[in-house]
């Protein structure tokens, strides 16, 4: 097998002396002896892009007629190989005439030669620069061979081209996910334990740790991650605290699919209990820093009542009386929550002065509803 740093050196000498042709002969007896070798079909083309340049076109409207018809006539009696062979030959003589470049890459898409279509197409576009068909060729060919970087390269040439195409637009965002999903699945757990060692404090990586243990339903170990992580962080972090909500949410939504699909009553209870009792923490959590969300308190309150924490769903609920959006349902809250804690007097005089309230007429007809049952 040839070396493919010879190679190179002689294809280098070989278009610094513009000794196209001969250097298209020496490639093709390499290719025979090294099959399998891409680079060598790339410097076979290029060779015989710079000779048809050379010759400045010379007859070449006369090759084009001769060799299409020609090439018309023969493929009807040759097998597969020899026709990929004949238009490729084809091709390498007037490798800039379009209506051939568009044969040449029909016949590589058929015999799925792949990596020569991309070899000619990358070539061709450096001389076409705006053809459109061309780089969208180019782009699907890159697309096949999952090289999304190189495919999102000429998708970004062609919306330059041609800003109002919504479906490369479409196909240019879908790439910037696949080429992040597999930058994300490059990295391993253990290279970003050893990143966070250097980093301690990068919370990006400890972000993109504790998503490769959730990927994998490692909960334990991205929920208790965090923990320990927060436990010693300089600072509080917000981010974090609300990536652990959400874990803590997951683990404990599963472990109850679970249970219920296994009938085990105990468990449900137990699983609920966490549930509401997370809730609960989160929405504490959440509205201590953000005090002047009053819509986020509203939702604490209501958890708290829910659960049976009395006294306290009737602190937040009594904090937030002057809430106009939700005014007539706080004083339905507060009135139930003291009901249920024994303060039925408190409760009556709630609802009375709802009743005086700017109420929907459901929220009337509730208010007197629940007045007449205290009658």
């Amino acid at each position: 097998m040839t070396d493919i740093n010879d190679i190179q050196i002689k294809a280098d000498q070989y278009l610094e002396n513009k000794e196209y042709q001969q250097a298209i002969d020496y490639f093709k007896k390499v290719r025979k002896q090294n099959l399998g070798i891409s680079k060598i079909d790339y410097l076979i083309y290029r060779n015989a892009i710079e000779k048809y340049k050379y010759e400045k076109k010379k007859l070449i409207k006369v090759k084009v007629f001769l060799i299409t018809n020609i090439y018309s006539i023969i493929t009807l009696f040759l097998n597969k190989k020899k026709k990929f062979k004949l238009i490729e030959s084809i091709w390498l003589h007037i490798p800039l005439e379009k209506k051939i470049i568009k044969k040449f890459i029909t016949k590589c898409s058929d015999f799925k030669k792949y990596n020569n279509a991309i070899h000619a197409l990358e070539l061709v576009s450096e001389n076409f620069k705006s053809d459109i068909w061309i780089l969208k060729t180019l782009a699907y060919f890159y697309d096949l061979k999952y090289d999304y970087p190189n495919e999102l390269i000429i998708r970004e040439k062609i919306i330059k081209l041609n800003s109002d195409d919504n479906n490369e637009k479409k196909l240019i965002e879908n790439l910037k996910f696949k080429i992040s999903d597999a930058e994300e699945k490059k990295i391993t757990v253990s290279s970003l334990l050893e990143d966070i060692k250097h980093d301690p404090n990068n919370v990006d990586l400890h972000i993109q740790l504790v998503n490769k243990y959730v990927n994998v339903r490692n909960f334990d170990s991205a929920i208790e991650h965090i923990e320990e992580y927060l436990k010693i962080a300089i600072s509080e972090n917000f981010r974090l605290n609300k990536k652990l909500f959400l874990i803590k949410e997951q683990n404990f939504n599963l472990q109850l699919a679970k249970a219920e699909d296994d009938k085990n009553i105990s468990e449900i209870e137990i699983l609920n209990k966490s549930i509401n009792n997370l809730k609960i923490e989160k929405l504490t959590y959440f509205s201590s820093h953000d005090p002047n969300d009053k819509q986020l308190r509203f939702e604490l309150a209501k958890q708290l009542l829910d659960q049976n924490k009395f006294e306290q769903a009737i602190i937040e609920f009594e904090s937030l009386k002057n809430f106009e959006k939700r005014q007539t349902a706080i004083y339905l809250y507060l009135s139930d929550a003291y009901f249920r804690s024994n303060n039925k007097k408190k409760s009556i005089e709630l609802l009375k002065k709802a009743s005086n309230l700017n109420n929907s007429l459901r929220e009337n007809t509730e208010i007197k509803a629940r007045l007449k049952n205290f009658e």
